[in-house]
């Protein structure tokens, strides 16, 4: 907790919108006050009415399509359900660190500037420590984290993540990928279906099989 707080001050002071940290504390309990978990598996499967309005409609939207995704990755990839439930669970959550990013950068209707587009790819790392502080499985909070890929604001070690994160990030960051290329953004058009798959296939983090079974239930 302390050291996510201590991330966001540092981001808000980088912006200049606020002048010191601590008068008005952000709370993790609001978006994950009621986290629930169901059946043996122990997975986080929703989230209160209350804490989805934390998502601006775009992106609740968005994270209900990468989740379909994902799962039809999955199946189609002959995953068990086990790793079914774990990739779908991360990816309805993946975004969820956006509710810590400024609106102005969220909203703003033009490409981001340098300095913007490294706040807003902190929702990463901000999801990860949100979801670890309130009990969301271990790979569930490394898919999270590397859903942009290994490359980006990685917090831990190569030998600390998981094999299972390490092998099947792909799979959430393709459907996410594709899914923000195909859709109309406040300051880009969608693109086409056939360019999204080809900017998905030049990604060096997405491998040839992953990039295969988006391919097939892209087209279904």
């Amino acid at each position: 907790m302390k050291r996510l707080l201590s991330v966001l001050c540092i981001t808000a002071l980088l912006l200049g919108s606020i002048t010191g940290c601590g008068k008005e504390e952000v709370t993790l309990e609001q978006p994950y006050d009621i986290y629930e978990t169901t059946g043996s598996l122990g997975l986080g499967t929703t989230v209160s009415a209350g804490a989805q309005e934390y998502f601006s409609k775009e992106t609740k939207i968005h994270c209900n399509r990468v989740e379909q995704y994902t799962k039809a990755m999955a199946e189609e990839l002959g995953l068990s359900a086990y790793d079914t439930k774990m990739l779908t669970v991360a990816a309805r959550y993946h975004d969820i660190g956006k509710y810590y990013i400024p609106e102005k950068i969220l909203n703003a209707p033009r490409p981001l500037t340098g300095l913007e587009r490294k706040v807003i790819d902190m929702h990463a790392y901000y999801g990860y420590e949100a979801c670890m502080e309130y009990g969301f499985e271990k790979d569930i909070c490394e898919l999270i984290l590397l859903h942009h890929g290994t490359h980006k604001y990685r917090t831990l070690t190569d030998e600390q993540i998981s094999d299972f994160a390490k092998e099947y990030f792909q799979i959430l960051m393709a459907a996410d990928i594709y899914d923000a290329l195909i859709s109309d953004r406040v300051y880009r058009r969608a693109i086409d279906h056939d360019r999204a798959l080809d900017i998905v296939a030049e990604n060096p983090e997405i491998k040839r099989w992953v990039f295969l079974a988006l391919e097939k239930i892209s087209l279904c």
